[in-house]
């Protein structure tokens, strides 16, 4: 058992440490500031209104009403890694007070600097908004732990119990309403503590289980609903049609190829949790070695009977399902999806590092020190490193962008008309290769020129971030009839690659691969 003085942890002294051990470690990713892949729209967003669009309405009041311009350095990661150190060490005060201050640390360091946050990172215009919702999701769940157990209570406070309820839903709303993947997080918390109910103190007590579960559900669906109003609320108030997010879904796909569907997010489990270097930029043996500890500290406590090996099985099948549950959102979108939809999966190595603190118990004083530490730093060595891989690929690519643009802005400035509009058709894209790791499905690493096939629209956009504000993009008709005529130019920068026709600066950037989507 645990001494007083472990349930007791200094919370101030434990945060600022937290906070600290987190900042260091994403260190590179806070001194990389993003001027492109979609951050140079959201450095001139003049209205949120896109993100109302999305169903993304509480994201929508924050970036109008707190942070209105969301494309800044360093601010972002680190008022991210605050919020969500608190809300983290809140949720273990509340739900595992058996947590000592050190083991504290290391779970919410390590939780906070897990790779998948920095797949959202890397859309600055995105991780304001997310600085809040992420941090709601523990707290939430904190919350319906709460509501979950005290029924089971003789004369439960109705006025406690109700405003628990209400704070459940609201925070759950909340967070759905600034990214709908962030749900699947607070049903891997929630799982958790439902199982933790069912299984509490080495027994299986089924009717406490089926009870908890029934009120989750109902106040995981109630959430969802007040979600689903407020978004057609604001869509409605703001006279907009829904946008991007439901274009994802691929119902039809699933419906008509579910085996493939299938082997699809079997592939994303499969990488996601072996630490596969096509996520995160190296083989992190972090992540695997986590859920295989867990599962052989498990097997552990039974083989020297100090839980039931029924028991230990029901443990083993909770920790499968739960793992399972950050990537179920895959099969709405026919298993092609970012990786920052899988969300939840920071929030599943979370439970992870709390069962491996719990497996602990029991086994003595020199183990139980040694077990989450050794892990813990494990993971947060590859956690740092995946960090700093991921940084170079983007400070490289990002150079190449920067200097890219200036260049070019230059040559057009000097091509042009001395006074008024420019008006520039860029054709073709440069043929940028990244020494670094690049992701799979993610911006990082990847030239803005290559992503997205909006490079008329991106090239017109950097070009007034850096300076140019007399270029203008050519239209979309004037784009296409000029392609052939670009063809046959030199590749930028030789002589003859821009031609004036028209009162159009036709410029042809070379043959590339075709832009990522």
């Amino acid at each position: 058992m645990t001494s007083p003085r472990d349930r007791a942890w200094p919370f101030p002294q434990v945060f600022l440490a937290s906070l600290v051990l987190s900042v260091l470690l994403l260190l590179p990713e806070i001194m990389t500031y993003r001027l492109s892949t979609d951050n140079e729209y959201g450095a001139f967003r003049d209205s949120a209104r896109v993100w109302a669009a999305q169903g993304r309405w509480a994201a929508y009041l924050v970036e109008t009403f707190v942070f209105t311009q969301p494309v800044v350095p360093a601010f972002g990661l680190v008022a991210f890694a605050a919020s969500l150190s608190a809300a983290t060490l809140v949720y273990l005060r509340q739900a595992h007070r058996w947590i000592g201050s050190v083991q504290a640390v290391l779970i919410t360091a390590g939780f906070v600097t897990f790779t998948q946050w920095m797949f959202i990172a890397e859309f600055m215009a995105n991780l304001l908004p997310v600085v809040f919702a992420a941090s709601a999701v523990p707290i939430a769940a904190s919350a319906c732990r709460r509501t979950l157990v005290l029924p089971g209570r003789g004369g439960v406070d109705r006025r406690r119990f109700v405003l628990l309820q209400l704070v459940v839903v609201g925070l759950v709303a909340f967070a759905t309403g600034v990214y709908q993947a962030l749900l699947t997080g607070y049903v891997v918390l929630v799982g958790f503590a439902v199982v933790a109910i069912a299984l509490r103190s080495g027994r299986l007590h089924l009717r406490a289980g089926v009870t908890a579960l029934a009120l989750a559900i109902g106040q995981l669906v109630l959430a969802v609903l007040v979600y689903g109003g407020m978004a057609r609320a604001t869509r409605a108030m703001l006279d907009l049609e829904p946008l991007y997010v439901h274009e994802l879904v691929r119902l039809d796909t699933l419906w008509d190829t579910p085996v493939v569907v299938a082997l699809r997010v079997l592939a994303h489990y499969r990488d996601f949790l072996t630490g596969d270097p096509v996520v995160y930029g190296h083989l992190h043996i972090g992540v695997p070695v986590v859920l295989l500890t867990v599962l052989v500290g498990l097997g552990l406590r039974a083989v020297r009977r100090l839980t039931s090996p029924r028991i230990v099985v029901l443990q083993t099948l909770a920790v499968l399902a739960l793992s399972v549950v950050p990537f179920v959102i895959l099969f709405g979108v026919a298993g092609i999806g970012s990786y920052r939809m899988m969300v939840g999966l920071p929030y599943f190595i979370l439970i992870m590092l709390i069962l491996l603190a719990g497996t602990a118990r029991g086994y003595g004083r020199r183990l139980q020190r040694a077990m989450l530490p050794i892990v813990g730093v494990i993971l947060l060595t590859g956690n740092a490193y995946t960090i700093s891989v991921l940084a170079a690929s983007d400070i490289n690519v990002r150079t190449f962008d920067e200097y890219f643009v200036l260049r070019l802005g230059l040559d057009i400035i000097e091509a042009g008309p001395p006074e008024g509009r420019i008006v520039v058709d860029i054709q073709g894209h440069p043929n940028y290769r990244n020494h670094f790791p690049i992701p799979r499905s993610s911006t990082t690493g990847v030239s803005a020129f290559d992503w997205g096939g909006g490079r008329r629209g991106r090239f017109n956009v950097l070009f007034r971030m850096h300076g140019f504000h007399r270029l203008q993009a050519a239209s979309e008709p004037v784009h296409q009839s000029n392609r052939a005529f670009a063809a046959t130019l030199p590749i930028w920068p030789r002589d003859g690659s821009m031609v004036m026709r028209d009162g159009v600066l036709i410029v042809h950037l070379g043959r590339g691969p075709r832009p990522r989507r």
